[in-house]
């Protein structure tokens, strides 16, 4: 047994052999997905992710065997539009005619080619993307977005508390409200008394929905202590 991965060294490496194996979806019976891969690496070096030092530039790879039990498709892939190849990943999608789950694309490369592919596959989860730098001009990608893409499908991540402020924080979740997207946001310090909250407020659908940030600072973190 190998203990540790890429939390305790990025430099860690599973064994060619096993890398390279198909998977054995017996060990996991309850499993009903299918965990796919098209590409490793990305065409981005973003400070606050491991996945270009980890897996290095984005290339294909051949996608590894289905669970014979799998009801849908989880494509693990980093930038899954990113990789120059991804025409012939939708045709093995649509192949396996099931329902597919995307990670993660990234908006900011995504043309009407890319969204049409996107539309043409049943989706099991809304198709998430992610806002994680609050200076990337990110409106216009959104506006063209909607369009392309019915916003209900939409979910995006939404990083805060790394190299952003609280008004920056607020300023990408409202923007993806106006837009009808529903955000997801992460926490960088998960314990950080700001960021732990608003993580609740906008996870919290019911409220996120009927109070603004500032309503909700007022009925509920004065009721609370610092964690």
């Amino acid at each position: 047994m190998i203990c540790g991965g890429t939390g305790f060294d990025i430099e860690s490496r599973l064994p060619k052999e096993i890398e390279e194996c198909d998977l054995d979806y017996s060990i996991f019976p309850n499993c009903n997905t299918s965990y796919i891969w098209f590409s490793r690496g990305c065409i981005r070096k973003c400070p606050w992710c491991v996945v270009r030092r980890k897996e290095g530039i984005i290339k294909p790879v051949e996608p590894k065997n289905i669970n014979p039990k799998g009801q849908y498709i989880t494509v693990m892939d980093n930038n899954f539009f990113g990789n120059p190849d991804w025409e012939n990943s939708i045709k093995w999608l649509k192949e396996i005619n099931q329902k597919v789950d995307f990670q993660g694309i990234d908006a900011r490369i995504l043309d009407k080619s890319m969204a049409d592919s996107l539309n043409s596959l049943k989706h099991f989860k809304q198709i998430k993307f992610a806002w994680d730098d609050p200076k990337d001009d990110f409106e216009p990608i959104l506006e063209k977005l909607v369009k392309w893409i019915k916003p209900y499908k939409l979910m995006c991540y939404v990083l805060i508390g790394y190299n952003s402020t609280p008004e920056e924080d607020v300023y990408r979740v409202e923007t993806l409200r106006k837009y009808k997207i529903d955000p997801f946001v992460m926490p960088y310090v998960k314990r950080d008394y700001y960021q732990h909250h608003y993580t609740r407020y906008v996870a919290h659908k019911a409220i996120f929905k009927k109070y603004s940030w500032e309503e909700y600072q007022t009925r509920y973190m004065k009721l609370t202590t610092h964690i």
